[in-house]
């Protein structure tokens, strides 16, 4: 399965590299204890990209383990309250190898895509190294993609060998023959993670359009100013 959870209202999910080590622990756990196997991961800041295989129980038993032992950490650590991912989180079934190749390619490259690395080898929150050393640590679904692909030389031909617009195309075409929103709809860039202000919300919550009025109003700025597509040194 291709998992793909996310931030609530696109918030940052991940504040500093504690949070990925805390991440990758709880992932480890439920690896070892035969609720998940790992073919593939990246941590983004906002959203995560797992490439897992079904345990012994159900995918969403393994998945609401590891994601509300990760939240209760989160927001401990961060003295915060509520929901962090979104109630639901992507999924999709990888049903061929062929397909195998572009998902695991696609996951590793998305760091390239969001501009935060030049190179999946440069992301050290990833399973590129994996795949690029031919080392495997013994949580990890080593066995299965052995099976499927063969020895490490061919595995490091498949895997390091990316072309990122015909992975991300295969995997767009993927999740709409299968149905499934495309895994980044709506997902933002590292970059650009966390809560927005835009035009179209202060036109739809009052107390946001008085505050823009106020605040326009004691700066000498135009009507619409504030929210308005060219930004002013005002």
């Amino acid at each position: 399965y291709h998992v793909y959870p996310r931030g609530v209202n696109r918030q940052c999910i991940f504040v500093d590299q504690r949070d990925r080590i805390f991440f990758l622990r709880s992932l480890v756990r439920a690896c070892r204890s035969g609720d998940l196997g790992v073919v593939a991961y990246a941590l983004m800041s906002n959203h995560v990209h797992l490439v897992l295989l079904r345990g012994q129980y159900e995918l969403g038993l393994g998945m609401k383990s590891l994601l509300g032992r990760y939240a209760q950490y989160f927001n401990r650590r961060h003295e915060r309250s509520g929901h962090l991912f979104q109630q639901r989180y992507g999924a999709s079934l990888c049903d061929t190898d062929a397909y195998l190749v572009h998902l695991i390619r696609y996951v590793h490259a998305n760091p390239v895509r969001a501009g935060i690395a030049a190179t999946p080898a440069d992301y050290p929150y990833s399973s590129y190294r994996w795949y690029a050393r031919g080392r495997w640590p013994r949580w990890a679904a080593s066995e299965f993609v052995a099976s499927s692909f063969g020895t490490d030389r061919a595995l490091r031909r498949f895997f390091t060998a990316t072309d990122c617009d015909a992975d991300r195309r295969e995997v767009d075409a993927h999740a709409e023959r299968a149905g499934a929103p495309r895994p980044d709809r709506r997902v933002l860039s590292q970059r650009d993670a966390g809560p927005r202000l835009v035009a179209s919300d202060a036109g739809e919550a009052p107390h946001l359009r008085a505050l823009q009025e106020a605040i326009e109003g004691a700066r000498g700025l135009e009507p619409g100013a504030l929210c308005g597509r060219r930004s002013t040194r005002e």
